[in-house]
């Protein structure tokens, strides 16, 4: 669910149509918040309104269960070594986490949790490049991506659905080139499912729609992505096909 608050009644009726399908509005200015239902295993999600303080402990004050399920843990992507290289996992017993790290807006992570439990994320509303509030109509792309070519896991800072080359755009601030993907896990089947480029067609293999809180794999370059044989997984550490993931090819 995403709630938006808005000062004009006229803009607060465009953001509603835009945003229906997520959740109901209020009124105050671009301010909001959003619910996102953690489901039991891994998934891929990041915290797209700017709060303060956005450390871990703040994030998830505001959830569904109190206090966070116990041995709940946090990655974070390392794109350089392909692997999660920073976990912070939550204890009952000390009612905190033991990294207490940061999310900044777009940065995606792994949550993996034992059991289902939801969370709420308030701050100020975003537009994909980060640097403004969005309006809920202007919705201005980042700076071209200036990394090396890899294996990216991010979000889009905006809470407007996207999809395809727009969603690509938004996060990567350009369009995409041939044979370059998107990476959705889907936490209910605990499967990848890859979107292609296809630059002849100008079109994706699979395209795939962002909502607010969802994070996805981007393969810039592309990077060749080993076939997911559970030794060679293993052996890499991608923590994208993890251990005992199926990984679909679409």
């Amino acid at each position: 669910m995403w709630t938006m608050r808005m000062k004009t009644s006229l803009r607060s009726l465009a953001i509603a149509a835009i945003l229906l399908a997520a959740g109901p509005l209020q009124t105050r200015a671009t301010v909001g918040y959003f619910n996102y239902t953690f489901l039991p295993g891994d998934n891929l999600f990041q915290v797209g309104v700017v709060s303060t303080p956005s450390d871990l402990n703040t994030l998830f004050s505001a959830t569904f269960l109190n206090p966070l399920p116990d041995g709940t843990s946090v990655s974070l992507w390392n794109a350089t070594t392909r692997t999660y290289d920073l976990t912070s996992t939550y204890s009952q017993d000390e009612g905190s986490w033991s990294d207490d790290f940061t999310l900044a807006p777009g940065t995606g992570a792994r949550l993996s949790t034992p059991i289902t439990f939801g969370a709420t994320f308030a701050g100020t509303v975003l537009a994909s490049n980060g640097a403004a509030s969005w309006d809920g109509e202007n919705n201005p792309p980042p700076a071209p991506f200036t990394g090396p070519n890899g294996l990216y896991l991010l979000g889009d800072k905006c809470p407007a659905p996207s999809s395809g080359s727009t969603l690509f755009l938004n996060v990567i601030g350009r369009a995409p080139s041939d044979g370059e993907q998107i990476i959705r896990l889907d936490a209910a089947s605990q499967t990848y499912i890859t979107s292609t480029y296809q630059a002849l067609s100008a079109t994706w293999s699979n395209p795939l729609t962002s909502s607010p809180g969802q994070a996805f794999f981007f393969n810039l370059g592309p990077v060749a992505v080993p076939e997911p044989s559970t030794a060679a997984l293993a052996l890499l550490g991608l923590a994208l096909c993890g251990v005992n993931r199926r990984h679909r090819a679409q």
